[in-house]
């Protein structure tokens, strides 16, 4: 992979880790589960903060991924992190993230891709 897309492979990373992370749980136990919910919080950053490191050639180029809606959740929480809407955050960790892990798929190499 070239070098200036390696944060193509951190979205990827954090996107499945947040997918592990929810997996198996419900709404009331996420909001019950602190470690939970610091976890997830903590990928859609480093998700963020990534997709806002990758040239914007690249994200122009791929415009069918929400680069703006990804960036713009990071900041979101990271300049509001004492008004984190939860209803959000598991709304992106169970409905988004996993569309976002099919629409990264085919951009990356086949060896980078988790399974």
């Amino acid at each position: 992979m070239q070098p200036e897309l390696a944060p193509l492979k951190d979205i990827a990373t954090a996107a499945e880790r947040i997918s592990r992370f929810v997996k198996g749980i419900d709404y009331p136990a996420f909001l019950a589960n602190e470690e939970k919910q610091s976890a997830v919080f903590g990928q859609i950053i480093i998700i963020g903060e990534a997709a806002n490191r990758l040239p914007a050639a690249f994200r122009a180029a791929h415009s069918e991924v929400p680069w703006p809606k990804m960036i713009g959740m990071r900041n979101r929480i990271v300049h509001g992190y004492d008004e984190i809407d939860w209803d959000i955050v598991w709304q992106v960790a169970v409905d988004e993230v996993p569309e976002l892990i099919d629409l990264l798929r085919p951009l990356l190499p086949p060896e980078e891709v988790d399974r």
